[in-house]
């Protein structure tokens, strides 16, 4: 089982890659989620995890699905 900050830092990763992966700075993400870009960037780092109301939005932003993005299909 993995710990949390391994968790939160995979999820930092997958962050960062479908960012870059959608052509985006953090700058750009941040305003179309209607948040700060430290949010994104402590994020990406893992220094801290999207809240539940955010994940939707960045899911959207991304234009990727929460499985993808939350890796819940390796999890089943």
């Amino acid at each position: 089982m993995r710990s949390t900050n391994q968790e939160t830092n995979t999820l930092g990763a997958k962050i960062r890659a479908a960012r870059r992966t959608a052509g985006l700075s953090q700058g750009t993400l941040a305003e179309l989620m209607g948040i700060r870009q430290s949010s994104i960037s402590q994020w990406e780092r893992g220094h801290t995890r999207p809240s539940l109301e955010h994940l939707v939005p960045l899911a959207t932003a991304l234009g990727t699905s929460l499985d993808e993005l939350l890796d819940m299909a390796s999890q089943e």
